[in-house]
């Protein structure tokens, strides 16, 4: 009995071998299958991506071409925008221009910081005036305040020009 019990063992030994065989070669056949299927999706991968890329850097040099243009126009109206803000800024406190000529709605430079009454021009109610009179100019003649003397300047006309002394 013992000896058939050895050969039965080898024998199942050999077949289990066997079978590890077989399944190493399949699995070697379905490496270098997966290998070759891998090669060749990464060889579609790259021909779609060279597509791709070279759509794109279609695209790229189209929206550089783009920039550059936009580039452009807006440097001009840059210079456009300032030039017309240097127009409207023009009025009368800065150039030649009479102050008829200011935009409607803006204020006139103040040139004070006086803020206005609502009084009338001129002398108020209830003000005593005093206005000089011509009796009280030759009173100060006569009394030797005043001083008058003929005074030529230009072509002579006679008129007599009152001096303060």
């Amino acid at each position: 009995m013992g000896g058939h019990y050895e050969k039965d063992l080898f024998r199942q030994l050999q077949e289990v071998m066997e079978r590890c065989d077989k399944i190493e070669n399949k699995l070697e056949e379905t490496k270098v299958e997966e290998r070759a299927k891998t090669r060749t999706q990464i060889g579609i991968l790259k021909a779609e991506n060279k597509a791709a890329a070279k759509v794109l850097n279609k695209r790229i040099s189209s929206l550089e071409k783009e920039n550059e243009g936009s580039k452009e126009e807006n440097q001009l109206l840059k210079d456009d925008n300032e030039r017309m803000k240097r127009i409207i800024n023009n009025d009368s406190s800065n150039t030649s221009l009479p102050p008829s000529t200011d935009q409607k709605g803006k204020s006139a430079d103040t040139y004070n910081s006086r803020e206005k009454t609502g009084k009338k021009c001129g002398g108020q109610n209830g003000h005593k005036g005093r206005t000089l009179t011509r009796e009280t100019i030759e009173d100060k003649i006569e009394k030797g305040i005043l001083h008058h003397k003929v005074v030529n300047q230009g072509e002579p006309t006679g008129k007599y020009i009152p001096v303060c002394s």
